[in-house]
């Protein structure tokens, strides 16, 4: 079953963006991604569990994202930024 969550992020500490990447946990407005939270920053924070993808869209299309957590099937998280220069996370999908 596949299960799509879409979250508008809102404003949190800029501290929340460099704290170590949770292993569980409730998703929350800052948590696993915060919303200053760049694709530069995931990367350093997710290290090789931060993987830059092309992602499904609506009706066909396709954009660039990061997926944190690739190989976990039951938390793999897309994020998705304004524009292809990954500067600003602005919502998230879980898929399982």
């Amino acid at each position: 079953m596949r299960i799509a969550l879409l979250a508008l992020l809102v404003v949190a500490a800029p501290a929340l963006a460099q704290a170590p990447p949770p292993q569980e946990g409730a998703i929350t407005c800052s948590s696993p991604v915060a919303p200053n939270d760049s694709g530069k920053s995931l990367r350093q924070r997710y290290g090789k569990d931060a993987v830059v993808q092309e992602l499904p869209g609506a009706e066909g299309e396709t954009y660039k994202g990061l997926v944190l957590l690739p190989r976990a099937a039951d938390r793999r998280i897309e994020v998705s930024f304004t524009g292809d220069t990954m500067e600003r996370a602005t919502g998230l999908a879980i898929r399982n």
